[in-house]
Parts: structure tokens; sequence; C-alpha cells
């Protein structure tokens, strides 16, 4: 149920919170936080995080499939077609609505009449392995950020390596929707190594 670019965002999520949070303790301690520390820092946050995105994109399935309903019902309910035409406009995106020909309305129209007015169910198998794989990504992304702390004794240094490798993480994950949408795979791992380097600057500068 995620696209590539939603499984991408939660990947920028976990590495810029696992920056920031880390960033953040370094300057809380005076700079004596230990690479230890650090690391059970990036991994605990990181940890909570996916959890929280899990659960809020479960809820989230779960209200838009009660808008979803209400929606059909309300456009069972329109006997206008120019009113029926205009909602179903207004539900989809703009070039489809424009693409739909009155052969296309005719058919909505029908699958709207045979809906159920049972209420929408709860959450299938396949939304939970979503919320899963959710919170895997999250907290997954991590693990490389967090390797500087293994191999390294100066916090400092360690910091600043796993910093190098969340900015070529985020430039690998950039080119990569860049070759998935069509855009410049350079362009795009650049774009999105800047910006997320500026996100996490301002993360760390607003307090973590």
């Amino acid at each position: 149920m995620l696209s590539p670019f939603e499984r991408a965002s939660e990947i920028v999520f976990g590495i810029l919170m696992a920056i920031s949070v880390t960033a953040a303790a370094e300057i809380g301690t005076g700079g004596e936080a230990s690479v230890r520390e650090l690391m059970i820092a990036a991994l605990g946050c990181n940890l909570a995080w996916g959890l929280i995105d899990a659960v809020i994109f479960l809820l989230q399935q779960q209200f838009e499939r009660h808008r979803n309903h209400r929606t059909v019902l309300e456009l069972r309910a329109l006997a206008s077609e120019d009113a029926f035409r205009e909602r179903v406009r207004a539900e989809v995106s703009s070039v489809i609505g424009q693409a739909l020909t009155p052969e296309g309305f005719a058919r909505i129209r029908q699958t709207v009449q045979a809906y159920s007015d049972a209420r929408p169910a709860l959450w299938s198998l396949r939304e939970f392995a979503s919320a899963g794989m959710i919170c895997i990504l999250v907290f997954g992304s991590t693990f490389p950020l967090v390797v500087p702390f293994m191999l390294m004794e100066e916090p400092h240094i360690a910091l600043r390596v796993s910093h190098v490798v969340a900015v070529a993480m985020l430039f690998v994950l950039g080119w990569r929707l860049g070759r998935w949408s069509g855009a410049s795979a350079f362009g795009s791992g650049m774009a999105l190594a800047l910006v997320g380097t500026v996100l996490a600057v301002l993360c760390v500068a607003l307090g973590g």
C-alpha cells in the first residue's frame, strides 16, 4: 500500500530524526555524550517514532475509509446529473476528472447505486503489514547511521561521520526517486540531500 515516494519519505523521516536527536544530545550534554549514549538515543528515538508513525498510518486508513463511505452515500443521494458529475470531479484528480466521459460517469453511478450501506470494516492484514513496514523503514534507517558509533571511540568524530552517511543516504534516496518519477536522478539526489541537510539543521536549531 506504500508508494515508492511514501517508503522513501519514511526513511527520510528516520534519517532526520536520528540526525536531530544525536546532535541535540551532543549539544545538551556540552559535548560529553559517549558514543554509546548517542547510539542509544538514535535507536530509541527512531523505534518510538516508527511505532508512532505506524499507528498514525492505521488511524489514517480508518478515517479515510469512513470518509469514502460517506462520500459514496452522498453521491448516491444526488439526483441531478450535473451535481453528480461535479462532485465526482471534486473527488478525483483534475487530470482524471477532465478525462471522464459520459460513459465513465454512468459506470461510476452504477457502482455507487450498488454500494452497500454497511459500515466500513476495520483494518485488513495488508494494512497491518504496511504499518509494520513503516516501523521497519523508520527504525531500519537508523542502523547505517549508528555504525560509526560502533566503530569509533571519539563521539565528536563519530557524529560527524554519521552525518556524512546521512547525507549520502539522502542523495541515494533522491536519486532513486528521480528515476522513479522521471525527473533528473542526479538533480533529485542533490536536491534531497540539500533539503534534508537544511531541515536537519533547523531541527537542531529549534531544539531537536
